[in-house]
């Protein structure tokens, strides 16, 4: 499991060169080798292709880091996808971490890092929705490890009814918060570039107070101020309770970072096929 988000991504920048024309055209050996280990459907195979100090960087985002100043700089002030990388890092030895769909189920597969920390995945696919995203959380925490929940704000609040089930729980759970104030996955599809409709009718942006709403509720809240202040939090879990830890992120400067970061990533993987 630890393997595939790695897997994916590549999977991934290999579809952005095939889309921009940049495969190259002529089969150099890692070429040859990937292709024989996706055709044979074996994860193991696949994964070997690539060496130990590819497979653990240790540095968030390696193909940001050899990008432009900018994205480099943005990836480490305020990008979503820190939380995600962090979390692969940091997190206790087989954390359950349940992860929402849209935008945090993708950034997972995009920057999940790889580790020896043997972090156990839950996803809600079916319908691919964000129905009783916060239950099923509680569920798998519900008299089991302290668990992790890492959903958007609109995943949240779709169902925040099941924090009515907090006199009854019994274990951990902490909830990454990632509040972009709406809905960061339809910032990549071609309706955003008409607005209006799309931020009324598509990003239906929120402005609801979190710490008024899990004071409702008698749940625990923080803020976010920094990474560090983030990283220092999940590094160790609380053994019961639940939580909630919000990060404030830009939606429109997140969707413009990932088209930047696919475009210069998919240029490396090109100019490293070639070589």
């Amino acid at each position: 499991m630890k393997k595939i988000p790695q897997l994916g991504l590549l999977l991934l920048l290999a579809l952005c060169l095939v889309a921009q024309d940049k495969l190259p055209t002529h089969k150099s050996g890692i070429a040859e080798r990937w292709i024989s280990a996706w055709n044979s459907h074996d994860p193991d195979k696949l994964a070997a292709i690539f060496t130990p100090d590819v497979m653990y960087e240790d540095v968030p985002f390696g193909a940001v880091n050899h990008g432009s100043a900018e994205l480099r700089k943005f990836a480490a002030s305020e990008f979503e996808g820190q939380a995600v990388w962090r979390l692969a890092q940091v997190l206790p030895r087989e954390t359950p971490v349940v992860i929402a769909n849209s935008m945090p189920v993708r950034d997972a597969e995009y920057f999940w890092g790889a580790s020896d920390r043997a972090l156990n995945p839950v996803f809600n696919r079916g319908a691919n929705g964000i129905d009783g995203t916060l239950s099923t959380a509680l569920g798998v925490a519900h008299g089991g490890r302290p668990t992790v929940l890492l959903t958007g704000d609109l995943a949240l609040l779709h169902d925040t009814n099941g924090f009515l089930h907090r006199p009854h729980f019994r274990g951990s759970l902490t909830i990454v918060l990632i509040n972009n104030a709406g809905g960061g996955i339809f910032e990549h599809l071609p309706v955003a570039q008409f607005d209006p409709p799309f931020e009324k009718f598509f990003a239906t942006p929120q402005e609801v107070d979190f710490l008024k709403l899990t004071a409702a509720y008698g749940v625990e809240y923080q803020l976010i101020r920094d990474w560090s202040h983030f990283t220092d939090l999940v590094a160790v879990l609380p053994a019961q309770g639940i939580r909630v830890l919000e990060i404030k992120t830009n939606r429109k400067r997140d969707a413009a970072f990932r088209k930047k970061i696919f475009v210069e990533m998919a240029a490396e993987v090109a100019r490293a096929l070639r070589v």
